[in-house]
């Protein structure tokens, strides 16, 4: 592994989380590989529970009758999934 390389591969993920974007770099050393399963695991689980809350969330604008917010939450909600 050439660690100039690598170490350009992990600044360029740095980079990515920094800008909310789950990386898909190709890690070479076993503790980057490692640090970047454990990351992708935890940012799907926030977005899991995210889609959770933006559901109470919808449906509590809905109820109140409160048509923006329930927009509001939708176009969330399309923007987590990639819509």
């Amino acid at each position: 592994v050439n660690d100039l390389e690598e170490a350009n591969t992990i600044q360029a993920a740095i980079q990515d989380a920094t800008n909310g974007k789950v990386t898909d770099r190709n890690f070479r050393s076993k503790p980057a590989i490692e640090a970047g399963a454990r990351y992708a695991q935890v940012a799907e689980a926030a977005k899991r529970q995210c889609l959770t809350d933006l559901d109470a969330a919808y449906k509590s604008a809905m109820a109140a009758g409160n048509l923006d917010e329930a927009n509001g939450v939708v176009a969330m909600r399309k923007q987590l999934e990639g819509k």
